[in-house]
């Protein structure tokens, strides 16, 4: 650090200290972790493309991640020997495009984070130009390019002047949010990537035998010698510990700087591996009221995976304050598998990261549908807005499912309000040809390979319809589709009966509604993990068809990487017109929503839930399972609630036995 660097922390320390510890003091987190933890980390990687976080925002994300190839184009470089390898003045342009962003987060209530590469060629011919030091590897190997992991001046000189840009930007436009840095190294020479072994350049073996005591003689070892005399003394575990804990010490450092400017400051980092080198980094950062956020691309074919559950529980098992945020690439998968493959991600580990979402906002993207098994990173199997649809889908059944954890429950009895009010609009009686499959396929048109039909299993009659996994791991798509009638304004119950054998998690079942108005919703999707396997299960989805339809497609889509599933009964039939509803319900004074419970009246009656705002009718949220959470309704605008009952088929008078609101302390 330079001198003014060094005077500005020292006069800073305690600031820091006191700012970034604020939230521990009180023994609570900021407002966007609390969010972070109700929702899940929703977070788009985007290229500043014009109205991308609007679009994103909208869609139901959370976090906006900026790609900023910050050093990019950048002339002017500081002398070689100086401690500074990067200075403010050299970032201006940065500037500019991180100021824009936190701007727009702020508007939209995103968490704003910006990208920096850890070292990409642009940041090597940077680099080359100064004496940083240079990873060796235990057979003496040195890197031409690849920083030491624990080299001050890559972290001090090169890394925190790009960090501490971000935090300006972010403290000028009171957004939260924070920096990732990016650990794919992408220099040419490529010795150790980002799966970091110990370093034994000089410092790091100066350090590791001042520290254990070790003579001059162990000193002067050349660095050919050094893996070899730990790993024939059993030292290894003590060097790497050493090494873990000088990376730590340093990272907390560039913490503490970067806080000193933005309390909130978070950091997130990807590729995330259970290594010392990844765990150091998030133990100099983490804090239980602060996470890092540790992002995998392990999840990048095939979303949720084996490989998945032990980093998680490596997290939690060495009590790491870290969120495990798992990627996923639509580069994969069909927009069915998208939808579900997100929301597994979601309430299996901590949220999903999506790479590459600028995509969505690329014109070229739409020109490059391409089958996932034979497509590049940059290409899409399906029109951008149709996984725009199933991202905002998946986000509103999280939305309307997700189980919020709070304290100081209390329960709001609303049973006893309960009473019948009125009828909705009655849709008529919808056909569907050869709804069974009895005779094949008749009736039924495919834009896709189209499934077989199959008499080895029915739910009813003889035959259903098979959709059995295409062209390997994650890329399977298959569909059928027929012209239906529907009416405008009007609500309908779709069923269907699945089968599922063979691997199912994190593989989505598509049945999709078009209808053939402008706004026409995509449909609804079904997830593998709502079916048991080896049995017939029905499936329900309630429907209300956009205004002014007068017809539309019953499409049903599978996407099936590994599971085989069958399909038979499908039926659209009319939303039972009795509605009934509570009277007004005002929340107390100092607390939230939470949960909205209820019990059914009778075992299989299928139910609509809806919560509407008293004073202006308007729908806030609704859902069909128990467990509604109605965290994200805001009491400080909406006070006063109706909540209201829709009996989609024969229920007992009144159809619930229970019905209970869940709600917390205000914090």
């Amino acid at each position: 650090m330079t001198r003014p660097v060094l005077r500005a922390f020292a006069s800073t320390l305690l600031l820091a200290l006191c700012a970034s510890f604020a939230f521990a003091a009180e023994g609570r987190e900021p407002p966007f972790v609390q969010r972070l933890r109700k929702e899940g980390v929703r977070l788009a990687h985007l290229a500043g493309a014009e109205g991308s976080i609007e679009a994103m925002a909208k869609a139901g994300c959370n976090v906006m991640m900026l790609q900023t190839w910050s050093l990019s184009g950048l002339k002017k470089t500081t002398p070689a020997d100086s401690e500074e390898i990067v200075q403010e003045s050299d970032l201006q342009k940065l500037k500019a495009s991180l100021d824009s962003h936190a701007k727009r987060c702020k508007r939209t209530n995103q968490l704003a984070l910006a990208t920096f590469y850890g070292l990409s060629e642009v940041e090597a011919a940077i680099l080359k130009q100064h004496r940083y030091e240079l990873v060796v590897d235990a057979e003496g190997h040195q890197s031409d390019l690849i920083p030491c992991p624990v080299s001050r001046r890559y972290w001090l000189g090169f890394i925190l002047p790009q960090f501490l840009t971000q935090a300006k930007a972010l403290h000028q436009a009171g957004a939260p949010g924070g920096a990732v840095i990016d650990l794919e190294f992408y220099g040419q020479e490529a010795i150790f990537a980002w799966e970091w072994d110990i370093c034994y350049c000089d410092k790091c073996w100066v350090a590791f035998c001042k520290k254990t005591a070790r003579d001059d003689s162990v000193a002067a070892l050349p660095p050919a010698s050094r893996g070899r005399w730990v790993r024939q003394r059993g030292m290894a575990r003590k060097y790497r510990s050493l090494m873990s804990s000088r990376l730590t010490a340093l990272m907390g450092e560039v913490a503490r700087e970067c806080r000193a400017v933005q309390s909130d400051f978070v950091l997130g980092f990807y590729p995330y591996v259970p290594n010392w080198y990844c765990d150091a980094i998030i133990r100099g950062w983490g804090t239980p009221e602060m996470p890092a956020l540790a992002m995998s691309e392990t999840e990048f074919p095939d979303g949720y995976r084996p490989w998945s559950e032990p980093r998680i529980k490596h997290l939690r098992a060495t009590r790491l304050d870290a969120l495990y945020v798992g990627g996923m690439f639509q580069g994969t998968c069909y927009p069915e598998a998208y939808a579900a493959k997100l929301e597994e991600l979601v309430r299996r580990a901590d949220g999903y990261w999506l790479y590459y979402s600028a995509m969505f906002f690329m014109p070229e993207a739409a020109k490059k549908l391409t089958p996932p098994d034979k497509g590049t990173e940059y290409t899409l199997a399906a029109p951008p807005e149709h996984y725009l649809e199933a991202l905002t889908m998946a986000n509103e059944r999280l939305d309307d499912d997700r189980s919020l954890v709070t304290s100081f429950p209390r329960k709001i009895e609303l049973i006893a309000r309960l009473k019948q009010a009125g009828t909705v609009n009655r849709a008529s009686a919808v056909s569907i040809a050869n709804a069974g499959f009895e005779q094949d396929a008749k009736g039924w048109n495919s834009a896709h390979p189209m499934p077989v039909t199959d008499s080895r299993f029915a739910h009813s009659g003889r035959r259903s319809i098979r959709f059995d996994p295409l062209d390997g791991p994650g890329r399977g798509l298959s569909s059928v589709t027929q012209e239906v009638k529907l009416t405008g304004s009007a609500e309908y119950v779709l069923r269907l009966w699945v089968r599922v054998s063979g691997p199912a998690e994190g593989q989505g079942l598509g049945m999709t509604v078009y209808c053939d108005v402008p706004g026409g919703s995509m449909g609804h999707y079904f997830l593998f993990q709502d079916v048991p396997k080896g049995k017939w299960t029905r499936l329900t989805r309630h429907v209300s068809a956009p205004t002014g339809c007068n017809g539309g497609a019953l499409t049903i889509r599978a996407a099936c990487p590994a599971a085989t599933i069958w399909v038979d009964d499908l039926e659209i039939l009319p939303a039972a017109s009795v509605v009934w509803e509570t009277d007004p319900v005002e929340l107390p004074a100092g607390v939230n929503c939470g949960k909205l419970e209820w019990r059914p009246a009778a075992p299989n009656a299928e139910l609509t839930v809806s919560v509407h705002a008293a004073d202006s009718n308007e729908k806030l949220q609704w859902g069909q399972q128990p467990g509604l959470d109605l965290s994200r309704l805001d009491p400080l605008s909406e006070r006063r609630f109706v909540f209201r009952i829709v009996c989609d088929g024969p229920a007992p008078t009144p159809p619930v036995k229970k019905l209970w609101l869940e709600t917390s302390k205000r914090l």
